[in-house]
């Protein structure tokens, strides 16, 4: 079964890019979660086939006490699994309402910027 999800993630990327346009990198939010870590795992096989360099990323918002161990965790992750890694860590002051938009907010500027 997971082969078969294998071939149709790599067919749907290759669909995106013509033949001789591939790209020379690609960058990837990873939170940890599920969804993302999957996400990660069936982009590394396919940039290893492409020979594509794959660079994960995952934002540490600094807004609960255990953002930084999370980020941590998921950086052991991507070296278990030979995954280039950057931690992104927000700066500045919290906000006293609003949290979640806040931290979506950040967390687009600061994968965008990078």
């Amino acid at each position: 079964m997971i082969h078969l999800t294998d071939d149709r993630f790599a067919q749907n990327l290759n669909s995106l890019f013509d033949e001789d346009c591939d790209p020379d990198s690609i960058a990837v939010a990873v939170s940890g979660g599920s969804d993302s870590m999957a996400l990660c795992l069936l982009l590394q096989k396919w940039c290893r086939n492409k020979g594509v360099s794959l660079l994960a990323l995952t934002v540490d918002h600094a807004l609960r006490a255990d953002a930084a161990a999370e980020a941590m965790l998921v950086n052991k992750w991507m070296q278990d699994h030979k995954i280039d890694h950057k931690i992104l860590t927000r700066t500045g002051p919290k906000p006293n309402a609003g949290v979640q938009e806040f931290a979506r907010n950040a967390r687009y500027e600061m994968l965008f910027e990078e």
